[in-house]
Formats: C-alpha cells, structure tokens, sequence
C-alpha cells in the first residue's frame, strides 16, 4: 500500500509538471517525424564526375572510343529498388574534376586513360583512375558502384572477367590519412555545440532573479545586454575550440591549415550557435526550461549540421552548392569550411560563400532571437 501510494504521489507530480512531460512524449514521435520528411523527398545524390583521356583505337578500319562507351554505361546504370541516384557530369580535364572534388560538387573522380581503348582492343589489363577522399562514405559507396558497371562493361567488350584493374589517387594529404584525423574538424564542431546551452542560460538567468528590471532602468536596450552576453559566449567557444585542438595535437593531430582561418570558421560558427541560444531563451522562462526545451534545437543542429552525415532532401541548388534542410543551420557551412581547411589544406579564400552562408543565416535567427527574448522577458518595448 505505502509503495502504491507512493507511486500515486509521482504521478500526480508528473502532472502538475505537464510541460516537461509533453516534451519528454513528443520527442520520439516528433524526431521520426523529422527524418520522415527528410528522407522522403529526392535524396542529395552520388555525384560521379568522369574525364575521359582515351584516345581510341581503330578496329576493323572503325574507330572505337571504349572511354566514350563506358561513360554511356555509367549514365544508363541503375541500383535497383535502393534510394542510391548517381548523377554522372563529363568534365573537360582532371584539374576541373578536382576542382570539384574539393568544393564538394562531386564525391568521386573517374579518369580514363589515353590508352584505354587499346588495352580493351588488345585483350590486355586496362585501368581506370579514381580520384577522391577515401575517408569519405560517398566515395566508397559510388567507387563500388562504379566500379562494378566498368568491370561488366570490360568483360563484355572483351569476353574475360576480372580483368580490369583501377588505381586510387587520394585527396588527402598524406599526413591527413588517418581516421582520426578526418574526424577532428567535426570534434571542433561538436565542442561548440554545448555553448547553446551556457548561451540560453545566460540569457535568461537575469530575468529568472529579476536583475533584468534594474538592467532595463538604465536605459540598457535589449540589443546591447545580448549582444555583450553572445560577446562572453563567443570567448567560452573559442577557448572550447583551442582546448578541443591542442587536445588532439597532444595526440598526434598535426594542425597545417592556417590558424587564423580556423579561428574566423569556428568563431563564425559559434555566433550560429549563440543565436540558436537566444531562440531557446526566447521560448524559456528560467534556467530549468533551458535544460529541456534547449534538446530540440541541439539535436537539431546535431543531424543537420553534418557533424553526423545522414541523407537529406536537395530544395536547390546555389552557386554549384545542394541545397536541403542542412542550409537552414549555419553550423553545416562552418563544417564543410574547417574540413575543407583542416583536412585537405585549402586556404581560407576558397571558403569566401560559407563565411557569407554562416553570416546571414546566423544574423537571421539571431534577430528570430531578439523578437522572441523581448517579447518574453523585456516587453515589446524594450
């Protein structure tokens, strides 16, 4: 009887805390919601660039360009029942084919060599280059794929199996070939992540005291109390960054890209973490609420900011760039800036969009922020 009792009182004070406990049932129906939108729609494909160097060969007095043939294969190739689409872009040279490897327009780099029609012709071992991160899912997904339509297309043309050889050609700097290493830029990535919480505490401590009157009798705007409360923040995310990679080059991390520009993406990121602070405090009335209503937005910003690579519906496409549900978080340009910077040594200059992306957005749902901070807690007046 006491146990039941007991058990009666638990309940009844679950009740009474009604919000915690709707969010505590709406979280696993409204997240299988969330992936059931995003993997309905049309899925970013595998991007598979080809440059075809073959010179041909002349059979018969019929010339034969075997490199053209197989680019007509790749295109017709299907997976069957999967969700896997592969789109197949023709490129006029290499330098152009890596150019989009590194800007993220295409996942794998397939090169026919000059004399690819006649090693087929001739019954002996052709080979195919495949250029591209080897650290990467996509790739190794697509140069199966691809890797098996050019081996049934040799075997046809040439009546043996097993015969086609392929040579891969990293994107990686040598010393960044590890899995650990690849795996550094996103670890930055994550360590700000938990500043959205410190952040939205923060906004929303001085109103929970009740400071925030004497704040607002000092002609104080709301404007000037966040923006020098996201200012503290912005200092705890770059101390998290140093920490997270003098952690990692106490493990063997080598840092080549220029620490400057690191800084500049992870700073630029962090503002975008800030602001989503300021939307959670926003919704907030104390420092309890934070602690629940803050998991919505973290997760969030946790799938789609490519920390964790899940598939996602393309809207559109700017400036050679898929757009999907990602664009809408500023964090996934900051990801793809510190990966590009950290893992295959590119300079800050080349990353002039995701700075320009991370700036807007992270200015949009900043002032999505600010409405909801001063409609709650400062007044429509403030």
């Amino acid at each position: 009887m006491r146990f039941l009792a007991v058990l009666i009182k638990f309940i009844r004070e679950s009740l009474r805390e009604w919000g915690i406990l709707l969010l505590a049932l709406s979280f696993a129906p409204f997240f299988v919601l969330v992936f059931h939108v995003a993997l309905s729609g049309r899925l970013s494909p595998l991007n598979l660039a080809v440059v075809n160097e073959d010179g041909g060969v002349e059979i018969a007095q019929v010339s034969h360009n075997f490199g053209e043939e197989l680019i007509g294969e790749l295109r017709a190739f299907q997976t069957g029942e999967t969700s896997i689409f592969i789109e197949t872009r023709v490129l006029a040279d290499r330098a152009e084919g890596i150019a989009k490897l590194r800007a993220g327009a295409a996942d794998l780099l397939l090169v026919m060599p000059r004399d690819f029609s006649e090693t087929i012709a001739g019954k002996r071992k052709p080979s195919l280059l495949f250029f591209g991160d080897l650290a990467s899912s996509k790739y190794s997904i697509l140069l199966a794929l691809a890797y098996s339509a050019s081996e049934n297309f040799v075997a046809s043309r040439t009546g043996r199996e097993g015969l086609l050889a392929i040579e891969e050609r990293p994107l990686r700097p040598e010393g960044k070939m590890r899995a650990f290493d690849a795996m550094v830029p996103s670890l930055v990535i994550l360590s700000l992540l938990t500043v959205m919480f410190t952040a939205a505490a923060l906004f929303v401590r001085e109103a929970e005291k009740g400071t925030i009157t004497r704040l607002r009798l000092s002609r104080l705007t709301a404007f000037e109390y966040l923006g020098a409360a996201a200012a503290s923040q912005l200092l705890v995310s770059l101390a998290c960054v140093f920490l997270t990679i003098l952690t990692a080059m106490a493990l063997g991390y080598r840092l080549e890209a220029p620490l400057w520009g690191i800084l500049l993406a992870s700073a630029l990121a962090a503002f975008s973490v800030i602001s989503f602070g300021l939307v959670t405090a926003g919704l907030c009335s104390s420092v309890k609420d934070v602690m629940i209503v803050g998991n919505f937005p973290y997760f969030f910003m946790l799938l789609f900011s490519g920390v964790i690579p899940i598939p996602s519906p393309v809207f559109f496409t700017l400036a050679g760039r898929p757009m999907g549900l990602n664009a809408l978080f500023p964090m996934s340009f900051g990801v793809r800036a510190l990966e590009g910077m950290m893992n295959f040594g590119r300079g800050p200059g080349e990353f002039l969009f995701e700075f320009g992306a991370m700036i807007a957005l992270s200015a949009l749902w900043f002032a999505i922020g600010l409405a909801l901070f001063r409609q709650r807690h400062l007044g429509t007046r403030a």
